[in-house]
C-alpha cells in the first residue's frame, strides 16, 4: 500500500504552516522532503550510480553508522534509508571533522553531504513504509498505510528545541523515523537537491564526481548556509580563491571557538609545489597562502586536524574577461 496524494498534500500543508508560524521557522520546509546524509565518498557513489541502496546491496566505501547500533536488528536492512527530516541524532554524532576524542563509536563523516528527496513522489509510491523512530530500535513500529502514517507523532519528529529529561527518549526516538524505500531507489526521480555545507564543499563534490556527472547535476548540488540542514558545529572549509597570487581559504570555525591544525598543499600536474599551514589556528581568520602562480590549473588539497575537508582544480587565468 501507500499513502495517496491527497494524505500527502494534507500533511505537508498542515505541518509546513505550522512550523512556519512556530519559534524556529527554519524548519518549514522539512515537510516536503526526505532527507539522506552522507559521507562525501559515499555520495560519489550514489551520484556515480545513480541510484540509493540498502544496507544489504551497497558497496559502501565508508561506513558511517556506529556498529553497535546498527548490530541490534537486521530488519530495515533490505531497504533504502531516510529520515523524514534533517538534523537527526545520528547526523548530530556523525558530521563534521571532530577531534578523535570526539568521534562517536568510530562513526565519522568529516564532510557530510545531504541529498533532499521530494516527499510526495516517493512517500505516495507502492512499496514504501515508515517508521515512527529509529529501525535499530526493538520499541520502532512500521507500516505502509495511511492509518499508520496519521499515528506518527510528527510533533516530535519535527521537534527542534530542548527538552526535560522525562521527554529526552520519546523526543530522540521520534527524531529518527524513517522511511524505507524498495532497493534499489533510483535518485533522478525523487532528487529534489544535493546540499553541500559550503561553497567550498560543493566545489569538492562536483570535483570528485567528474566532469560528465558534474554537467548533469551541477543545477542540484547546492550550497546552503541556513539553519535547518546541518549541525555545523565543527570546522569545515567554507570558500577557496585562487589568483596569480596564491590561494585565499576562508574557514567555518568551530562552535566552541576551539584551535584547529590545518595545511593547504598545492599541486600542479600532480607535482607538490607548496605547502603551507598552522598548528592550533584561530579558523575564524582568513587565512592567505602566498605563492606566486602562473596560468594554469592548479589543484589544491585542504586538510584540518590531519583529515582531508577540501579538494579541487582552480584556474588561474589573468585574462580581463
Amino acid at each position: 500500500m501507500a499513502i495517496s496524494v491527497h494524505a500527502f498534500d494534507q500533511h505537508s500543508e498542515r505541518w509546513c504552516a505550522k512550523l512556519e508560524s512556530s519559534r524556529a521557522p527554519f524548519r518549514r520546509f522539512w515537510p516536503k522532503f526526505l532527507f539522506r546524509h552522507e559521507h562525501i565518498a559515499n555520495a560519489t557513489k550514489i551520484i556515480s550510480a545513480g541510484v540509493l541502496h540498502s544496507r544489504n546491496q551497497a558497496e559502501l566505501f565508508i561506513d558511517i553508522a556506529a556498529q553497535d547500533v546498527v548490530g541490534r536488528t537486521s530488519r530495515a536492512n533490505g531497504f533504502a534509508r531516510l529520515y523524514f527530516r534533517p538534523n537527526t541524532p545520528t547526523q548530530f554524532r556523525v558530521e563534521g571533522i571532530k577531534k578523535p576524542s570526539e568521534i562517536w563509536h568510530g562513526a565519522h563523516a568529516p564532510v557530510l553531504v545531504m541529498f533532499v528527496i521530494d516527499a510526495k513522489s516517493l512517500l505516495t509510491k507502492e512499496g514504501v513504509r515508515f517508521s515512527n523512530g529509529n529501525m535499530q530500535s526493538q520499541q520502532c513500529d512500521d507500516g505502509d498505510d495511511e492509518n499508520f502514517f496519521n499515528s506518527i507523532a510528527f510533533d516530535d519528529v519535527y521537534h527542534s528545541s530542548g527538552f526535560s529529561p522525562e521527554v529526552k527518549d520519546r523526543i530522540l526516538h521520534a527524531r529518527c523515523a524513517e522511511v524505507l524505500a524498495p532497493s534499489p531507489m533510483g535518485i533522478r526521480e525523487h532528487l529534489s537537491a544535493i546540499v553541500c555545507r559550503s561553497p567550498a564543499e560543493r566545489a569538492y563534490l562536483l570535483d570528485i564526481i567528474g566532469d560528465e556527472l558534474a554537467a548533469e547535476f551541477s543545477n542540484k548540488i547546492v550550497p546552503y548556509t541556513e539553519p535547518g540542514i546541518f549541525v555545523s558545529k565543527w570546522a569545515y572549509v567554507d570558500s577557496v580563491e585562487a589568483s596569480d597570487a596564491g590561494f585565499k581559504v576562508r574557514f567555518h570555525p568551530r562552535a566552541d571557538g576551539g584551535l584547529c591544525d590545518f595545511r593547504v598543499d598545492i599541486f600542479s600536474d600532480e607535482i607538490p609545489i607548496h605547502t603551507a599551514g598552522m598548528a592550533a589556528a584561530d579558523l575564524t581568520k582568513i587565512w592567505i597562502v602566498k605563492f606566486p602562480l602562473q596560468r594554469g590549473r592548479y589543484r589544491c588539497v585542504i586538510r584540518i586536524d590531519d583529515v582531508l575537508a577540501y579538494e579541487a582544480t582552480h584556474l588561474v587565468d589573468d585574462l580581463p574577461f
